[in-house]
């Protein structure tokens, strides 16, 4: 496989090929390894799995295309494929630059950094709610005291004179 690699190709899956080029994905395996019987080379991740380029994609659909219209075998079309597709250096993906790998990683820390102050700024501030909350609890509790001993006394006040009106004239009179 030659070096002729640009930075901004895209890796597609088996999947996303056989979505691109509407087959099954076996299909696009079978037809992968019929390129690569008839000389034809792919880009391998490091578990060896297939790495498809814009290339790759229009060499497999060249390859169903061909099947399609001649109803030759899938060996057959592959040579036909290769003849057409030989020319042209085939490309790579190059993995990422250190710099840039740098970079990220640095920019990932900064961020992880700024996460876990946020999270100890969230955490004193829920501390800071639930303080408060509790004081709130405690004034609104003593009110309410408050209000219902006021209404004891009042209570205790109406009958009071409630008694005093059912006392007699007299009983008013003299009892001052």
């Amino acid at each position: 496989m030659t070096n002729d690699i640009q930075q901004t190709e895209k890796a597609y899956s088996s999947k996303d090929i056989a979505l691109m080029v509407d087959i099954a994905v076996p299909t696009v395996r079978k037809y992968a390894q019929a390129l690569e019987k008839a000389g034809y080379e792919f880009i391998k991740s490091e578990a060896g799995a297939r790495v498809f380029v814009e290339r790759d994609a229009m060499a497999i659909r060249y390859l169903k295309e061909v099947r399609e219209k001649t109803n030759i075998s899938v060996e057959q079309a592959s040579n036909v494929v290769l003849t057409r597709f030989e020319n042209k250096s085939i490309q790579g993906v190059s993995p990422p630059d250190t710099e840039e790998k740098e970079q990220y990683e640095k920019r990932f820390e900064e961020l992880e950094k700024k996460l876990e102050q946020q999270n100890e700024i969230i955490k004193q501030l829920a501390q800071t709610i639930d303080e408060r909350d509790k004081k709130r609890d405690e004034i609104v509790m003593q009110n309410i005291r408050e209000i219902q001993e006021t209404k004891q006394l009042l209570l205790e006040t109406a009958a009071e004179k409630e008694e005093e009106k059912k006392k007699g004239f007299f009983a008013r009179l003299f009892s001052k």
